[in-house]
């Protein structure tokens, strides 16, 4: 508050300066009548109350002003990430585009072509999927290995072998999709096709890089070289044309022989845990049809649910029912018997913890389908039941389910 203070002496205050024969002195007071001195525009003393109250308000404001300047700079880190994400969204769909005209131009039949796009796209999602679980930092190339060789190996019949290497993500799915069509070829005519048939993969980082060699031996006499397909030219020409690497393939009558070097700059040096997929030692188990049970699908998407059904009516399943909702699954399992549900996790915008509650209670075995990738949901991490990324791959459902003891009466 601002007042007007008065203050009395005894006399004014003031003494004049005189200069008395070149000694400079002050004059004395001439009276010591009160002198009343006016000042204004000051405000009163503070009492210590009012201190402790000033300083309170000091620390809000600084509070306040900090969580401004926080929540100004969480909006623009947003908007970053929306337009991040905008770009690799396109940029996804842009493959997917271009990998669905090249397999459409080089395919013999509409079949070929659907079988390979599919495994193409799961190609690309499992590569998003290690992404994902490191938080978008990289992969590791024995992660892509192990995703795309994991169901063909057998005791030595795959080996993979160097040093820790991790790829930044805008190599990763270039390299996914590299190994890919390697093991896609070697499954279908190469190496992998015969019981005998050997895959050798090395790789070790030379000339500020790391250099991969793919070695097939023991299967089917290798023709002469063919016209270069889709999967031809990404082996060879996209390392090249995307990071100023080098790629080769041999066709060795005795086996398909390839070698790639990718420069450093492809490299991340991120700090990447290994993954708890299933190593490169595990042969591929045979179909154990389900014969006379009966299947459940919960899943929201219409097309992805479709394809679930016909994925466990391939596994012999009689019949499959599909539920979109909690509430439907829920009543299906009121009216029905089941052997299996293959359950989403995320059923528009509801999670499915009802429906899994309900199998565990009438023991029903059941398989979780999940877009959250490998990093899962809280929701469901109290449950023993096994967990498969979307979107999911027929051989990952085979083994899962030849994994699990199903009961042949609940059907």
């Amino acid at each position: 508050n601002l007042a007007e203070t008065q203050v009395k002496w005894a006399g004014a205050p003031t003494k004049d300066v005189v200069n008395d024969g070149g000694v400079i002195r002050l004059d004395p007071r001439n009276s010591f009548e009160t002198y009343i001195e006016r000042t204004t525009g000051r405000s009163v003393e503070w009492a210590t109350d009012d201190i402790e109250t000033g300083s309170a308000l000091l620390s809000a404001f600084q509070d306040a002003f900090a969580v401004q300047q926080e929540l100004s700079g969480n909006r623009h880190r947003l908007g970053l990430m929306v337009r991040e994400l905008n770009h690799r969204v396109r940029n996804i769909l842009s493959l997917v585009q271009s990998i669905s005209v090249y397999s459409r131009e080089n395919a013999t039949s509409f079949a070929a072509y659907t079988e390979s796009l599919e495994h193409r796209i799961i190609a690309l999602a499992g590569a998003h999927n290690l992404l994902t679980r490191a938080d978008m930092e990289g992969a590791l190339l024995s992660d892509i290995l192990n995703f795309e060789l994991g169901p063909f190996t057998g005791v030595d019949r795959v080996t993979a072998k160097g040093p820790n290497v991790a790829f930044r993500p805008e190599a990763v799915s270039v390299v996914a999709l590299l190994i890919h069509e390697l093991t896609s070829n070697a499954a279908k005519y190469g190496a992998l096709s015969a019981s005998t048939g050997k895959v050798r993969v090395e790789w070790s980082l030379i000339k500020n890089g790391v250099e991969i060699t793919w070695t097939e031996q023991g299967g089917p006499t290798v023709p002469p070289r063919k016209t270069a397909g889709f999967g031809l030219s990404i082996i060879e020409d996209a390392i090249p044309y995307e990071f100023q690497g080098e790629g080769a393939i041999e066709f060795d009558p005795a086996g398909i022989k390839a070698r790639f070097w990718l420069p450093d700059h492809t490299m991340t040096d991120a700090p990447l845990a290994m993954s708890s997929t299933t190593a490169l030692t595990e042969e591929r188990a045979p179909v154990s049809p389900q014969s006379g049970m009966r299947g459940l699908v919960v899943e929201d998407n219409f097309i992805v649910s479709k394809i679930a059904q016909q994925m466990l009516e391939a596994e012999g399943f009689d019949e499959v029912d599909r539920a979109a909702t909690v509430s439907e699954a829920l009543k299906f399992l009121e009216e029905e018997e089941y052997g299996l549900c293959l359950l989403d996790v995320n059923l528009r915008g509801e999670i499915s913890l009802p429906v899994a509650n309900m199998l565990e209670k009438m023991d029903i075995p059941f398989i979780f389908a999940t877009g959250y990738g490998s990093e899962g949901h809280d929701a469901i991490d109290g449950f023993d039941a096994p967990k498969l990324t979307k979107p999911v791959e027929p051989d990952k459902l085979r083994k899962t389910i030849e994994s699990m003891s199903l009961n042949s009466k609940n059907g």
